[in-house]
């Protein structure tokens, strides 16, 4: 076998596990890319490091809601706020 097509198989096999991933975890991704934009426009209006921990907040008012109505605490949408909000201020920085 070719070194190419021994990459290429990689990563095809690289490609279907991501995206298996993300299909199985759309709801962390959506998180991630929600607590990200909603950092960088809050940026705009006030400090980076107040925006980031307001939205820090927000994210984890939203899991308290959510346990009150019924559905459960999930720490891993935190993390997702997390990572979300590390990435705005990686973008503003940059």
């Amino acid at each position: 076998m070719k070194a190419s097509m021994k990459i290429k198989s990689i990563y095809d096999k690289l490609v279907i596990i991501v995206a298996k991933w993300l299909c199985e975890n759309i709801d962390k991704v959506l998180h991630a890319i929600v607590s990200m934009i909603i950092t960088i426009l809050l940026s705009i209006f006030i400090p980076m490091w107040f925006s980031a921990l307001l939205v820090l907040i927000l994210g984890v008012a939203k899991e308290c809601i959510d346990k009150y109505y019924g559905e459960r605490y999930d720490w891993w949408d935190i993390l997702a706020d997390i990572v979300g909000i590390g990435m705005a201020v990686l973008f503003c920085l940059i």
